[in-house]
């Protein structure tokens, strides 16, 4: 009796293969794991009368056997999750072993002593096969791609490029690229939609929705093209990545209207309901001044090497096109110079505005005194009649009248000084009753003014200080010598006035020496201006067994530090000592 061979015979050489194909049977199935099928070569597999009478039993032995051998070399873990039906007909023909896998539905089956696998489609096929039959123009179904892509397309000037592809995934997720760049999640065409589009009626929605926008045509200006080449990113100085770019030639097209390159915002929405997204529409402003000034650097390097204004050629030598040339460089220079000019006319307008101090009659009054009065020093000190300076001053005269101002007798400047000091509210009030002519409180004030007011330690003021503290027995007994250096910061406008007397501007920070020379490290380290005063730094002697109070030294700050109040405290202790002979414990 022969041998008999394995019910079940494992079929060698399919591991690297996507399907394999039946032995009587040219129809393809899905391969699995495994390659099995049952081949009953002779009647050696029954003996006797099991080979009339058992079919149905050596059929379900078969099926049997295969899934147990299945199993057995998959170290006892079964293909699939789910359960396994093994059914059997009337007959006893058919037996059926029913199990899923991924998406497809798989069966096995014995005919006639032949085990077989078979496919039913899965849910992704069956929506393949739908939109095939319900897909609307202008959509067509890309058949050369593995997954169900949409695609739509220009088709201009004899060529047909892609205008938009709708991707839908195995696990049933829809994106949308516009012009190879996908489509924002957060757009407003997902509004409605749903998470998974599992039929071909929430495709169909979609499509419909999508043909209702334009693809939004950015900035296709011929104007704006020579900016950057195809494919190149624009940035900022303000903002650290891209913030446009420019798109190669999709011959797309909007209506009649046809582009072949434009230059899009990072943030472009692709897909708008006019022509022009909001992100597109804001960088149009900043592609026009960056095309501005790449045309002026270009009108810039045309020009160089033949300005025309100040060359040594004589008009007579140059030609018809030379002296047209000339005639445009310079009437573009005084177009610049007018610019200038009314540039630094609304600078300074808008300066009188915010920061100018209204004169009232008797600062009116003073100022009109007080340039009578200079009037001959002023054109001592500009003779010639054309300077600037020579006409700002007539002008100024003309404006506020020509009186010749009036030369006060000294026992009048004593009478009305003794008077301002007793009241200066019944001085101003006299004055501005005109019933009698007096001096304005600026002519006062410099008779009153002995010593000239500036900041910083003035030799005068330590005079006055030395002779203040003999009057007072200072240097009588040393006990009395002994004095207290007292500072604080006063807060003062914050403003510019001219010093008649030495020809400055007051009103700037002046912290001595030393501390002047900080703030000019400072400034040229800084690349910044002189800055104004904001504070006054009074320092004070008073006396600690007398009555002394004497206001020794002021210093125009910002705001006092300590690195600049050590060097002022310690000079004024070392001039109260050295110079004054006062002593500071």
């Amino acid at each position: 009796m022969p041998k008999k061979r394995p019910i079940a015979q494992r079929r060698k050489g399919y591991n690297d293969k996507r399907h394999k194909s039946n032995v009587n049977s040219d129809t393809e199935y899905p391969y699995l794991d495994h390659s099995y099928c049952a081949l009953p070569e002779s009647d050696d597999y029954l003996d006797g009368e099991k080979a009339t009478a058992g079919s149905a039993h050596y059929e379900h032995r078969i099926m049997a056997e295969v899934l147990n051998t299945i199993d057995t070399e998959n170290n006892g873990q079964t293909l699939c999750s789910n359960e396994v039906d093994m059914c059997t007909n009337v007959s006893g023909i058919i037996l059926s072993d029913l199990y899923r896998h991924s998406d497809c539905h798989l069966q096995m089956t014995t005919v006639q002593g032949q085990c077989e696998i078979e496919t039913s489609p899965s849910t992704y096929e069956i929506l393949y096969e739908a939109l095939r039959c319900s897909l609307p123009a202008p959509y067509i179904l890309n058949s050369t791609s593995s997954d169900i892509q949409i695609l739509s397309f220009y088709n201009n000037s004899g060529k047909t490029v892609i205008k938009s592809a709708i991707n839908i995934c195995r696990n049933f997720k829809v994106n949308i690229s516009i012009h190879q760049i996908t489509v924002s999640a957060d757009h407003e065409i997902w509004e409605g939609m749903p998470s998974s589009f599992t039929s071909a009626k929430d495709v169909v929605l979609l499509l419909n929705k999508l043909s209702t926008y334009n693809v939004c045509i950015g900035n296709p200006d011929e104007e704006f093209q020579d900016v950057t080449v195809v494919g190149a990113g624009i940035s900022h100085q303000s903002s650290p990545g891209i913030v446009a770019y420019r798109e190669g030639d999709f011959c797309a097209s909007i209506g009649a209207f046809t582009y072949h390159s434009t230059i899009r915002s990072s943030s472009c929405y692709l897909l708008v309901q006019h022509n022009h997204c909001k992100a597109c529409s804001q960088y149009r402003k900043s592609l026009k001044l960056r095309k501005q000034r790449l045309d002026q650097q270009t009108e810039n390097r045309q020009n160089q090497g033949t300005n025309l204004m100040h060359s040594t050629y004589k008009h007579k030598d140059m030609s018809r096109e030379m002296l047209t040339t000339k005639l445009q460089q310079q009437k573009k220079h005084i177009q610049t110079l007018d610019s200038d000019i009314s540039k630094m006319k609304r600078t300074v307008e808008r300066d009188i505005l915010q920061k100018g101090v209204t004169l009232g009659d008797i600062q009116n009054n003073e100022v009109k005194d007080l340039m009578a009065t200079c009037q001959e020093e002023v054109y001592k000190a500009y003779p010639d009649e054309n300077s600037f300076q020579r006409l700002f001053w007539e002008q100024q005269m003309k404006f506020n009248g020509s009186g010749n101002g009036m030369r006060w007798h000294p026992m009048i400047i004593r009478w009305c000084l003794f008077i301002r000091q007793k009241s200066s509210k019944a001085y101003d009030a006299v004055r501005e009753a005109g019933f009698i002519n007096l001096p304005s409180t600026r002519t006062l004030f410099d008779y009153s003014h002995y010593i000239k007011s500036a900041t910083g330690f003035q030799t005068d003021v330590v005079k006055m200080l030395k002779e203040e503290a003999a009057k007072m027995g200072l240097f009588d007994e040393q006990w009395k010598s002994y004095v207290g250096l007292l500072f604080d910061e006063v807060k003062v406008k914050e403003d510019l006035v001219y010093d008649k007397n030495t020809g400055e501007l007051v009103g700037y920070v002046d912290l001595d020496s030393v501390g002047n020379q900080i703030l000019e490290i400072e400034k040229l380290t800084n690349n910044t201006s002189s800055k104004l005063a904001k504070f006054m730094l009074v320092l004070m002697v008073r006396g600690v067994t007398t009555s002394l109070k004497f206001p020794f030294a002021a210093f125009a700050t910002t705001s006092i530090t300590a690195d600049f109040l050590y060097p002022i405290i310690w000079k004024a202790v070392q001039i109260l000592e050295s110079f004054v002979k006062l002593k500071v414990p």
